[in-house]
């Protein structure tokens, strides 16, 4: 046994994966689409479903046109900060953006929600926001009138300096909250990764940032052995949706609570089954 996983099964408390830290995603209910569809989406159409678990999400983002990705939602949807960091602006972010918020990591990236319809009142530039805080209702302000009301979500940065040009494909970053986004959408991020393994500046943004990759990896090598994953699909060293839904499967093989967070017992399962597949090869 490896000595990450040994760690885990002295841990008493959970979760022992996803810290206390771990980033939020922006919305906590389940009525919401990522994604500009054109097929549902658009300026002046509603779409086919606002349920996290039903609809088809999308990864609108380019680098050229369209520099984030929409999270459509109800207007007047409580919206949530996604990070912890400091406000660096609040309030009109021009024409295009209208009412949104920007937040500095510590890491220097630049986490940027627009067209809310309202912001909260107590907060203010330069105050420090944590992540899950209420900051503001859903809308279609600045250039979003007439679009079913959502938040344009971007990501800019690393620099220590917040540029609206320097940005990067949020999708990744998406990933990992129980639904499936496509990310493969070509971008200037992106664009020498055929494979579409994601870059280190976006790796750095997702909220699996928080969990130590050499736990992730040394689960999922466990996670091959015991069948419970393809040995092609995910991202290693990142706790990605294939590797998530692995988890959730041998919990329920063992009947455990599927909810793919890394304790003792889901620990104890998986090693039994890594020594069972050794005997039986």
């Amino acid at each position: 046994m490896k000595g990450l996983i040994r760690k885990i099964l002295r841990e008493e408390s959970t979760p022992l994966l996803r810290e206390q830290q771990m980033e939020y995603f922006p919305i906590k209910s389940d009525r919401f689409n990522i994604g500009y569809d054109r097929k549902g989406l658009g300026r002046g159409v509603k779409p086919k479903s606002l349920d996290r678990h039903t609809s088809i999400h999308n990864n609108d983002y380019n680098s050229t046109s369209h520099t984030g990705i929409d999270i459509f939602a109800p207007k007047g949807e409580p919206a949530y900060s996604p990070v912890t960091g400091k406000i660096i602006q609040l309030g009109r972010h021009g024409s295009a953006g209208g009412k949104g918020i920007t937040i500095t990591r510590d890491d220097n990236m630049h986490f940027r929600l627009v067209h809310m319809d309202s912001l909260d009142p107590n907060l203010e530039v330069g105050q420090t926001i944590n992540a899950g805080d209420y900051f503001g209702t859903v809308g279609d302000s600045g250039n979003a009138r007439g679009t079913h009301p959502h938040i344009h979500f971007s990501i800019h940065g690393p620099d220590k300096v917040y540029r609206y040009s320097n940005d990067v494909d949020p999708c990744p970053y998406l990933q990992g909250f129980g639904f499936e986004v496509k990310c493969d959408r070509r971008s200037r991020n992106n664009d020498n990764q055929n494979d579409g393994n994601v870059p280190d500046i976006i790796t750095n943004t997702i909220p699996q940032k928080r969990v130590d990759p050499d736990i992730v990896r040394e689960l999922q090598d466990y996670l091959v052995i015991a069948g419970y994953l393809d040995d092609v699909d995910y991202k290693y060293g990142i706790l990605d949706t294939d590797t998530i839904k692995a988890i959730k499967e041998l919990q329920k093989e063992h009947n455990l609570t599927p909810d793919g967070e890394i304790n003792k017992e889901t620990v104890e399962a998986l090693l039994k089954d890594v020594a069972e597949s050794k005997s039986d090869n």
